[in-house]
């Protein structure tokens, strides 16, 4: 099964090795040539996947924070 991606590299590559004047013994540079022209146009998929990430990844329960101790007065000083 072809995905999205690898047509998409398919159509572009095609469209180089006919730019070159259809030579026959390109084929490998043609579609490594394709496939970097098309992942520089894609937008990085890292956030997507880290989203997907962390909404498989087991869901962790918040405790409540400890209260603050409140810092010791310092003592005034004297008017002498």
């Amino acid at each position: 099964m072809i995905t999205e991606l690898e047509d998409r590299i398919r159509q572009r590559a095609h469209t180089i090795w006919e730019s070159e004047g259809r030579p026959g013994d390109r084929a490998a540079v043609h579609w490594s040539m394709a496939s970097a022209a098309i992942a520089a146009e894609t937008p990085a998929k890292a956030p997507r996947a880290a989203k997907a990430a962390a909404a498989a990844a087991p869901k962790v329960e918040k405790t409540e924070k400890a209260p603050r101790a409140k810092a010791a007065a310092k003592p005034k000083a004297s008017r002498a």
